[in-house]
């Protein structure tokens, strides 16, 4: 029971931190900043940390607009993945077992870039697009991507995500192209609007590979709730093509099950989550 309750002021002191307030400063400018990581690391099940990060926004007014989807890095190393508290923009928490501590940043060494917290605004983005060379989006190139949006590659990534089953959490169609992602986003979403579906809201932002930083454009559906995301690999010689087996980087709830089961987590109950909101709200009545 002592052990217990370490554990629970543990949490509170790390929704207390420096670390966690300065993640959410970037977080309170607003949608002008496109998509936000955190990487913590300790023994919490990603279960527990999706649990107390919805009850904190809740506290504070902030609830969330999407449904939390858990997904593995392998054993040991789970993400949180597309928490979207109202006004802000969707992030995600990436934690890493460390059966020494409860909830802390995760060290410089394990942490993408040695980076515990990185964000992508618009300012960062349009700095980033000028090392490409894009081609004007003119009548021909408007109908190619029109007609890839119709195509079967992109279409399997509805079958993956939307008809398939519930087991799909993630995936990506990838594609070579010479037109800048800002031209193509509005393109896939009369695409998918067509079907009759709904958008939340779509970005164009990068995310890690291998130490580099890999564009997408990510469409956050409300209807159905799912996800959809076009990686693009810039090709000065097309229009716009599959350039791998659609869809790709598919990530699965059966892989998450099995990753979190093989680890020693520490699983946060009830009694935990109703105690450490309470913190939150007195902390935020103060």
């Amino acid at each position: 029971m002592i052990l217990r309750k370490v554990i629970r002021e543990k949490v509170v002191e790390y929704f207390e931190s420096d670390h966690w307030r300065g993640f959410l400063s970037v977080l309170s400018r607003g949608r002008v900043v496109r998509h936000a990581h955190l990487y913590c690391e300790g023994i919490l099940h990603p279960e527990s940390i999706r649990q107390v990060a919805r009850n904190y926004f809740e506290t504070r007014n902030l609830p969330l607009e999407r449904q939390v989807k858990i997904l593995s890095h392998g054993p040991g190393y789970a993400n949180v993945y597309y928490i979207q508290p109202k006004g802000m923009c969707h992030f995600e928490i990436f934690s890493k077992f460390n059966s020494d501590v409860v909830m802390e940043p995760m060290s410089a060494q394990a942490a993408r870039g040695g980076k515990t917290m990185e964000y992508w605004d618009d300012a960062f983005m349009a700095e980033h697009y000028k090392q490409f060379d894009f081609r004007s989006m003119g009548e021909r190139e408007r109908k190619e991507v029109r007609d890839y949006f119709q195509g079967d590659a992109w279409r399997a990534i509805y079958a993956v995500m939307a008809y398939e089953n519930e087991n799909n959490l993630h995936s990506h169609c990838i594609v070579e192209t010479s037109l800048s992602p800002e031209d193509i986003l509005p393109l896939g979403q009369e695409a998918i609007e067509a079907r009759g579906w709904k958008i939340d809201r779509a970005i164009s932002v990068v995310f890690g590979v291998n130490g580099l930083d890999q564009g997408k454009i990510t469409y956050l559906l409300s209807k159905p709730e799912i996800v959809l995301e076009l990686e693009w690999e810039h090709n000065r010689a097309v229009t716009i093509r599959p350039a791998a087996p659609a869809p790709a980087r598919i990530m699965t709830a059966e892989a998450m099950h099995r990753d979190t089961a093989s680890v020693p987590y520490v699983r946060l109950n009830d009694d935990d989550i109703q105690w450490i909101s309470a913190r939150f709200q007195s902390a935020r009545d103060k």
